[in-house]
């Protein structure tokens, strides 16, 4: 029980810790749609395109008066009759005058609100943090309905202010330049306690402007509840806002029986993000992959990223320790498991070259990024290890340089694979070469690999994105365990449909093997499509697969998390490498889903999937019925990297 009674400690600290006051500006922002009327100062004022409007408190008011579906009006009125129901209502229904699906940002470049003030000197930097539940970045006006959202607004511990400031890539005095006041959006709004954030240039005059940064807060508390049995489960916390400084703060402890001792702590870490305004992060870590303990880590780690036209120089440091139990090759081909231990040392440096220095701050820059590696994996326990068996386990070192060419920018967009906040879209391209050698103990040898990378946004169409990863140890003048890897993703534009709105996705993968161990496959189980079916025996040197998938995000919501229903076909095929991948057997994956999602939190996505599978697989059933949770998709980028080996995984 000691293992409770210290987490309890910690969340308690957190929850209660009094929490800094909420700076205030004096100013609302609104956002405002093409065609949309309000008085002022008993004039009538009708807005000609969609903008952003960043007014005195006193101006702003809700409108009572605003017409409003007749359906909704009884439901309300009906609903206003108990206090529960009352509340019910007001968690179920957007109010009048709220964001609807319909409200989603028209993609277009990040920079282009700040195009007009470039060379403008920045004459005030003002703040304003706004409340968790009710207020959005686009209308800071809006206020919590429910008692539970108010509740939970007077318990939240704000992010305090000294944290928003060391991660501004600006000053009072600076020039303004549009990439860099975009890009400053972008890194805010990607920091894990921020769910959107948004920077406003007003007050124009004299080739000087003032800047409010305003920022909204996720609900960091959040809780994972895995129960496998009355005898084998776990329970997690996390805080990603530990006392309102920005870090994380995360443990997991897993019970079961008879294991000796019933509790112990399966995850646990911490994390410091940006020490000191020097944009390093720190972590001290400790994880196990399962409650079956499959492999086990332990360690520190500290990273630099890059920052376009802030952070030229990153870097990355990493001492780990790490256990598995893996699945070994038998001269006889059994396959056998066996305890792996082994230590890891990894440490990276890298400089980026501004190409575009010349073309003017407006511009998108070009860089080129070289980099360097050294990775050390030292095994202190494993099987037998010789030049036919189990050379993955092999004592090595890595030294590897890279030398890369990137140019990135970002639309921006909702309701993709967020349900309402702001979503940086990246748009780029990206060549990287890697070459290397390795010291191990059975034999040393060369490595080279290329990546090469594209995307961008198609009017009225949609995203697409494509890369080609290629890569491989070379002896005898042949490649040795080597990858290939093609991918193809699509994202269309939005469809609206009164008040449902609908995004298709288009997802193709090809992963080959070229001359890779005898022992090392790659499993269709990895593709989530498929996951229902396929057993470790679904494997090869080859794999192939299509994701196909509709998404439709619906008005609909329940304390707080918004409802998307979908559809999804998968089908994938796997093989040995002496044989056309067309010539396996295809395996489909078709169904129903449904998504709930409350961006105020850090919970994960909520997955209710029903899949049927034509052809079944050693003795899978053809239903597969799951409820799980699922982490925020990331956008593949065309970012730098540190030097790495391409994976066959």
């Amino acid at each position: 029980m000691k293992y409770l009674y210290t987490l309890f400690f910690i969340f308690l600290i957190s929850f209660t810790y009094s929490q800094e006051k909420k700076t205030e500006t004096g100013c609302d922002s609104i956002f405002l749609r093409k065609g949309a009327e309000f008085l002022m100062g008993g004039s009538k004022i009708i807005i000609k395109n969609d903008t952003i409007l960043c007014l005195p408190d006193s101006i702003i008011q809700n409108n009572k008066d605003l017409k409003t579906n007749k359906f909704y009006n009884n439901v309300k009125k009906e609903a206003y009759k108990t206090k529960l129901t009352k509340e019910l209502y007001k968690l179920t229904f957007s109010e009048q005058g709220k964001a609807s699906v319909l409200d989603t940002i028209k993609v277009e470049r990040g920079e282009k609100s700040f195009d007009n003030y470039s060379g403008d000197i920045i004459r005030n930097i003002k703040f304003k943090k706004i409340d968790v539940f009710g207020p959005t970045v686009n209308d800071t006006s809006r206020k919590a309905d429910s008692w539970i959202e108010k509740t939970a607004n007077e318990a939240h511990i704000s992010t305090k202010l000294l944290v928003i400031k060391k991660n501004l890539l600006f000053k009072k005095g600076d020039k303004v330049n549009p990439f860099i006041l975009a890009n400053n959006e972008r890194l805010l709004r990607n920091l894990p306690n921020i769910n959107d954030a948004k920077i406003i240039l007003y007050n124009a005059s004299n080739d000087s402007v003032d800047v409010l940064i305003i920022t909204k807060d996720v609900f960091p508390i959040g809780m994972d509840l895995q129960i496998n049995s009355l005898k084998d489960g776990s329970i997690g916390f996390w805080n990603v806002n530990f006392l309102g400084y920005g870090n994380k703060i995360s443990s997991t402890i897993s019970y079961k029986s008879p294991r000796k001792p019933f509790l112990k702590f399966q995850e646990a870490s911490y994390k410091v993000q940006n020490i000191q305004g020097s944009f390093i992060s720190g972590e001290i870590f400790y994880n196990q992959e399962n409650n079956n303990e499959e492999k086990t880590d332990y360690g520190v780690k500290f990273e630099r990223k890059f920052i376009p036209l802030k952070i030229a120089t990153s870097g990355y440091f990493e001492i780990k320790r790490t256990r598995e139990y893996e699945f070994i090759y038998k001269g006889d081909s059994i396959f056998k498991t066996n305890t792996i231990k082994y230590g890891t040392q990894d440490v990276s440096v890298g400089h980026s070259i501004n190409l575009s220095k010349s073309i003017g701050i407006v511009k998108t820059p070009e860089y080129l990024f070289v980099s360097g590696r050294i990775l050390r994996e030292s095994y202190y326990k494993r099987p037998n290890v010789n030049a036919d068996t189990n050379q993955q386990y092999m004592n090595s070192t890595k030294f590897l340089a890279s030398i890369s060419i990137s140019k990135q920018d970002f639309y921006i967009g909702n309701y993709i694979f967020g349900y309402g906040r702001t979503e940086d879209i990246p748009y780029g391209y990206l060549a990287k070469f890697t070459g290397g050698y390795e010291l191990g103990e059975l034999y040393n040898r060369p490595y080279f690999g290329l990546k090469l990378a594209k995307g961008n946004y198609v009017n009225n169409w949609g995203y697409y994105y494509v890369s080609s990863d290629v890569g491989g140890f070379l002896i005898d003048k042949q490649m040795r365990e080597g990858t290939l890897k093609l991918e193809f993703d699509f994202i269309t534009k939005i469809y609206n449909y009164k008040k449902f709105s609908s995004r298709h996705f288009v997802g193709i993968n090809y992963t080959q093997g070229i001359n890779q161990l005898k022992d090392l496959n790659i499993s269709l189980s990895e593709d989530p499509g498929l996951s229902g079916l396929a057993r470790d025996s679904l494997i090869g040197k080859k794999r192939f697969w299509v994701n196909l998938e509709t998404m439709a995000y619906t008005p609909l919501s329940f304390l707080g998390f918004k409802l998307s229903v979908y559809c999804f076909l998968d089908m994938g095929l796997v093989g040995p490498s002496d044989k056309s991948i067309f010539s396996n057997k295809l395996y489909v994956g078709i169904g129903p889903g449904i998504k709930l999602r409350n961006e105020n939190l850090v919970f994960k996505t909520i997955v209710v999937r029903l899949a049927y599978f034509p052809i079944i697989h050693d003795g899978s059933k053809h239903l597969d019925f799951t409820v799980s949770g699922e982490s925020s998709y990331k956008f593949n980028n065309f970012n730098f990297t540190r030097p790495s080996i391409i994976k066959f995984e």
